[in-house]
């Protein structure tokens, strides 16, 4: 794996390694998917409990969705956020199944993401409902996403997400090979 590449990877996944999140959603250049989504790479993370997940693909960027599936279960299928899905059209199906409904969601890549990516992406369901009510405006604090409602404990997610992001940047940088990076260690 290129070194652009890594530092992509932990810049975005970072929170996910260190386990504070159930997926990530990375934008990559077209032309870069076959390194990322080779054999090889897509072997290491799933050594690691990771998968990689291709939502859609546009003329020049691609969007891949890297998770740990019973985390990302467990997201999806609690049951506030598995209704709110169901409000989207989505009904009692497998998770690869109900990720190939995102991906026909996301396919047309002039249109805005779907507003139940965020249930995907781990958000909060009262901050997706808060962004769809005010469509996107009145916020109360802007970061990984926009945050409506209990902001003080959001800010501190944020917080751990910026530290997990820092720390395995800077093992990266100071010669820690990526797979290693992967094992994750949460951040206390």
């Amino acid at each position: 794996m290129c070194h652009k590449t890594a530092l992509t990877l932990l810049f975005h996944g970072s929170p996910l390694f260190e386990g504070y999140k159930s997926s990530v959603l990375i934008m990559v250049p077209t032309n870069t998917i076959d390194e990322i989504m080779c054999d090889e790479t897509i072997l290491l993370f799933r050594e690691k409990g990771f998968e990689l997940q291709v939502l859609g693909q546009c003329l020049t960027s691609t969007r891949i969705l890297i998770f740990n599936r019973k985390a990302l279960e467990e997201d999806v299928y609690s049951k506030d956020r598995f209704s709110f899905l169901q409000s989207y059209g989505y009904s009692i199906m497998p998770l690869d199944s109900m990720l190939k409904q995102l991906t026909k969601r996301l396919d047309n890549c002039n249109v805005p993401f779907p507003h139940e990516i965020g249930i995907f992406l781990g958000y909060p369901l009262e901050d997706i409902k808060g962004f769809i009510n005010n469509k996107a405006q009145n916020y109360s604090y802007n970061g990984y996403w926009k945050v409506y409602s209990n902001q003080e404990k959001t800010r501190l997610v944020f917080d751990n997400y910026r530290k997990s992001r820092e720390k395995n940047l800077n093992k990266y940088i100071k010669g820690v090979p990526f797979e290693d990076i992967l094992e994750g260690e949460k951040i206390v």
